[in-house]
């Protein structure tokens, strides 16, 4: 009534319900109800001074979009941005304006086609605001929960990269996430607006033999505009290195480039009216050089797709070498056995800029007496003899995974850097009869992306409030080498470290082989969450579970689960 005017007060009195704004539009609910992920927004007009909101929740793997249409006294455009007024379309569901943000303003104004906005982070709230004293103020648009995909259109979502920590639009492609399908980058919200007076950098990392095509599928800028509102290529890790293209405007372009290092930069001046430019998208395309022969000796080698391309190189003076490169594998298998007999061998690591390496030795067996065959564990470059090993294990000594009857731990170490070198010292063929060896798995992990590994352990995280991505995915990491051969049940912790005025949505959206024992626990799921109901404990059965930084669970996930009752989430507060 009076006392709220922008809320029903009663079913059945229209006058208050008509002018109802101040609401949230949940996905699932509308869904369920009309079976419409869609609908219009037509507020009655009101006097200026006012404001009202509404905020959309999306389901999983949908975006917000919002298509204004009519803006009636909402503000005017002095040249370079809206005063008066303005509708905004913010993340979150607080309706707190920002500066970073497009907003859209008129006198009267009819848009065809409509003003477009996307909102790509979970939660949007859309803000009308009126600051000046009006007779008639008003807009109109459309709102949808679009679903995401990999097409130029309203669903347009990027493709093989991931966005770096503690930014909003700076993004990180690397060639192995891209081998054997197309990847693809664009400007923030495409094909909606682009946020003004912004700067944003896509980092393409590559062997230095491959080649990546980019290909600007799209572009939509001012025109005249070029100086501030551009996409630049630059042949290096920064925008100092060599400038290979500038495009703006309309103007549709290909590249070709050898690796290591390429940079897209796109930046952005104020918004223009009519409001309608969207900035780009692009593909990347990664090719491979062609496999040459060469005379080389090459090492037993199992990976995860892609392939690995590590190479063991040999030389007359009895010594070997193996690269592995983390631009093109991630994870995979080490044998120092090969055909010829070497004298000493050396694997080395090399990672990305902010990857460290952990290997993990699964057999080994040296031979010879009183350490005269070693293997030794390097965390750089040991130049000169200032370098000491960080692990060296002497002869007579072997190592057989899932020997009967022991329960060994496997010899793990975890990268202090991006590099790491292993070397087997070993006596000539003709002084035993049998070949001496290291056999281990391998993780390139880029800390920047995925977490920091802990020490001394093969597979727990932790994310930190502070550095990590606001927004982000988590998987199991059973795909990985190391942990293909452990002879004790695994445990893989990922943790969440908030900062003092961060809270945290953990959400299960897929779950996938949970059903090894299955008859002996079974899930149960209420409104409160789920639990695992076991019949003589968890230890002896798969299962995922959500707990608290005290270690109470929160949920627990078991058995033959259901993947109709996902998802599952947890908010810390």
């Amino acid at each position: 009534g009076e006392d709220a005017p922008h809320r029903c007060s009663q079913c059945g009195i229209n006058q208050h319900c008509t002018n109802m704004c101040n609401m949230t539009i949940d996905a699932r609910t509308i869904i369920a109800k009309s079976g419409k992920s869609y609908g219009q927004l037509k507020p009655p007009s009101v006097q200026g001074p006012s404001f009202c909101w509404y905020s959309f929740i999306p389901d999983d793997n949908h975006r917000v979009e919002i298509q204004i249409y009519r803006l009636i006294s909402v503000g005017k455009y002095n040249g370079t941005s809206c005063e008066g007024g303005y509708v905004q379309l913010v993340d979150g569901m607080s309706p707190v304006a920002k500066a970073t943000d497009a907003q859209i303003c008129g006198i009267n104004e009819r848009f065809s086609p409509p003003a477009l906005i996307f909102g790509d982070n979970g939660p949007a709230t859309l803000m009308f605001r009126v600051t000046e004293p009006t007779v008639r103020s008003q807009f109109m648009a459309y709102y949808s929960f679009t679903t995401t995909g990999q097409t130029l259109g309203p669903g347009f979502r990027p493709l093989g990269g991931k966005l770096l920590d503690g930014t909003v639009c700076d993004w990180m492609y690397h060639e192995s996430n891209c081998k054997g399908t197309t990847c693809y980058l664009s400007s923030p919200s495409f094909p909606g607006m682009y946020p003004p007076n912004s700067k944003c950098h896509y980092r393409i990392t590559l062997s230095q033999h491959s080649t990546v095509r980019i290909n600007f599928k799209a572009i939509n800028m001012p025109h005249n505009h070029c100086n501030a509102d551009n996409v630049k290529v630059y042949k290096g890790p920064t925008s100092s290195s060599p400038l290979l293209l500038t495009t703006c405007a309309n103007k549709k372009q290909v590249l070709s480039e050898q690796g290591p290092n390429i940079l897209i930069e796109f930046s952005s001046g104020t918004s223009i009216h009519p409001f309608d430019y969207n900035g780009f998208a692009a593909t990347l395309e990664f090719i491979s050089p062609p496999t040459t022969t060469i005379s080389t000796t090459t090492l037993a080698v199992k990976t995860t797709e892609p392939p690995m391309s590590g190479r063991m190189s040999s030389s007359s003076n009895g010594e070997c070498t193996l690269i592995l490169n983390g631009n093109e594998t991630r994870t995979g298998h080490f044998d120092s056995r090969s055909q010829a007999w070497k004298e000493n061998c050396t694997v080395m690591f090399i990672g990305r800029e902010n990857d460290v390496i952990h290997i993990s030795f699964t057999n080994y067996h040296l031979r010879t007496s009183s350490c005269q065959t070693v293997i030794e564990v390097y965390h750089q470059l040991p130049l000169g003899n200032s370098i000491k090993p960080y692990r060296r294990i002497c002869s007579p000594v072997k190592k057989h995974n899932r020997d009967a009857g022991r329960n060994q731990l496997q010899d793990s170490f975890l990268s202090t850097a991006n590099i790491m070198l292993l070397f087997l010292r070993k006596l000539s063929p003709s002084e035993i009869s049998e070949n001496e060896f290291v056999e281990g798995t391998f993780i390139f992990h880029d800390e920047h992306l995925e977490g920091t590994l802990q020490p001394d352990s093969l597979c727990d995280v932790k994310f930190f409030g502070g550095s990590s991505s606001k927004i982000g995915q988590i998987r199991n990491p059973g795909g990985q080498h190391s942990l293909w051969n452990s002879q004790t049940p695994m445990l893989c912790t990922q943790t969440f470290v908030p900062t003092a005025n961060q809270s945290i949505i953990l959400k299960v959206v897929s779950l996938k082989r949970l059903h090894l024992d299955s008859g002996n626990c079974q899930t149960a799921c209420g409104d409160g969450g789920c639990n695992c109901l076991p019949r003589d404990g968890l230890a002896g059965v798969n299962h995922v579970k959500l707990l608290s930084s005290s270690g109470k669970i929160l949920s627990c996930l078991c058995g033959d689960f259901q993947v109709e009752w996902l998802p599952v989430g947890i908010r810390s507060w």
